[in-house]
């Protein structure tokens, strides 16, 4: 999922992701649907399972500003709730769009970057395994 879509972003506030292991707690993991707004410097408001922005932080991305409060609710449904709460709020509220996005500028641009050389270390690590085993294998066979 690289693709950016474009007039949507154009047209809309921030993300609202669901991830795929929402509901499984002790699995820390994320996906490309967490990434695209990492990356693409966009708000987001994010079904996960709970403690998951803790995760990110170790990572390096900054989530303070992000109006996660949800994040440490352990019931499913509780924190759903309190989602659904949150997009109520913000909803069309300029003024409250335009805080938000001044609030977490900083943390989205920092974020944007983190993925950024997070993606390039992962892809260098990947093909440099990659040519080890290539290396390897034709030294078995050469």
């Amino acid at each position: 999922s690289r693709i950016v879509p474009e007039s949507i972003y154009n047209n809309s506030h921030f993300d609202i992701v669901a991830e795929s292991q929402s509901l499984r707690d002790s699995v820390n993991f994320t996906t490309e649907k967490t990434g695209k707004p990492l990356s693409t410097g966009r708000f987001f408001i994010w079904y996960n399972s709970p403690h998951k922005v803790e995760y990110l932080k170790k990572f390096g991305f900054e989530l303070q500003d992000y109006l996660c409060e949800y994040d440490s609710i352990v019931d499913d449904n509780d924190r759903l709730e309190a989602i659904f709460e949150l997009i109520k709020e913000i909803d069309d509220n300029e003024n409250y769009i335009k805080k938000i996005y001044k609030d977490t500028k900083e943390a989205r641009i920092h974020n944007q970057e983190v993925f950024k050389k997070l993606s390039n270390t992962t892809t260098s690590d990947i093909l440099s395994w990659t040519d080890k085993q290539i290396d390897t294998l034709g030294n078995k066979h050469g």
